[in-house]
């Protein structure tokens, strides 16, 4: 078996069944790939979805309690049997030569870990305002090693690891990631971290050819889940990435970094205010202006937010 596909999912039963159709089409040997569907505690008919499948042999269900993406993915992992261990989103749609592309891959180069870009996929219509590049993930059109110096990073519904170094590193750290309904960020960015930390032939390839969909759901293209989501992220880049050169840096007095929220709200506030004499030409509707300039700053406030909640432990 050289890949075990793991899809975790929480109630999504609309879309998973587009997923597991999309993996059940590919032009792969089947007997050389799993499909594994770890239901991460739905309550939902995600089982039933998952039932209508069972002419497939090499697709299999199991059912993880325990909330949480990264408990999940865990659960996924223990249970695969492939070298490599691709991990997709269940509202994500594979193309169907993905997987005979990434066995060349694997068999070229044999990577630690390897993916590709995300880009956006729509059942419902998209707000005017709202752009392809708003959902899309890309890091160019050559394929190479990832440098980490560099910032670059697969993204979480793409990515695909050498099944002996995920065991090497311990899995997923339980505390990050997707919960139910709650959005929590993380767990991808820290397994390549350690990944990379298992020494310097432990690569991670990014190949252009490897792209999947991924599916814009309605919420994601509203304005306040959107501010939403960019404080949460800031959070949680804070928590997994204490040597990102552009964090803030907290001094022994509470002052300094309350001088900064006050500062980076009024740079939020007068964003959107100045968002009414925007140039439109760069920026036709107010949510482009908001969603390119100014929610730059709520990641901001994320990450002092976060800095601050860590410094008040000690």
């Amino acid at each position: 078996m050289l890949v075990s596909v793991v899809i975790c999912t929480y109630n999504r039963s609309d879309l998973l069944a587009k997923v597991i159709k999309s993996l059940v089409c590919q032009t792969f040997d089947r007997a050389k790939y799993e499909i594994i569907i770890v239901d991460n505690n739905s309550s939902d008919n995600t089982h039933d979805v998952v039932k209508s499948f069972a002419d497939q042999e090499n697709l299999r269900y199991v059912f993880e309690p325990t909330q949480g993406l990264s408990h999940a993915r865990n659960t996924g992992l223990k249970e695969a049997v492939g070298d490599y261990v691709s991990y997709f989103d269940d509202d994500c749609i594979i193309p169907d030569r993905w997987l005979e592309k990434a066995a060349i891959s694997i068999e070229k180069l044999q990577p630690a870990a390897f993916g590709g870009p995300t880009l956006p996929e729509y059942f419902t219509p998209k707000p005017a305002w709202f752009k392809d590049s708003y959902h899309a993930h890309n890091l160019g059109d050559e394929p190479k090693n990832l440098s980490y110096e560099h910032g670059e990073l697969l993204h979480g519904n793409n990515m695909s690891f050498n099944r002996q170094a995920l065991e090497a590193v311990g899995g997923f750290n339980t505390e990050l990631g997707m919960s139910g309904d709650k959005i929590a960020y993380g767990e991808d960015i820290v397994i390549q971290k350690l990944i990379r930390k298992l020494g310097a032939e432990y690569q991670i390839f990014y190949d252009p050819e490897l792209y999947i969909y991924d599916v814009v759901r309605p919420e994601k293209m509203q304005i306040m889940w959107v501010a939403r989501q960019r404080l949460i992220s800031g959070r949680y880049s804070q928590i997994v990435l204490p040597d990102n050169p552009n964090k803030f840096e907290l001094s022994r007095s509470i002052r300094i970094p309350l001088r900064v929220i006050f500062r980076s709200a009024a740079l939020v506030w007068s964003c959107g205010a100045s968002a009414i004499w925007r140039d439109r030409t760069h920026y036709p509707h107010v949510e482009n202006y908001l969603y390119e300039r100014s929610f730059e700053h709520l990641h901001a406030l994320g990450r002092v937010y976060e800095e601050i909640i860590a410094t008040s432990r000690y």
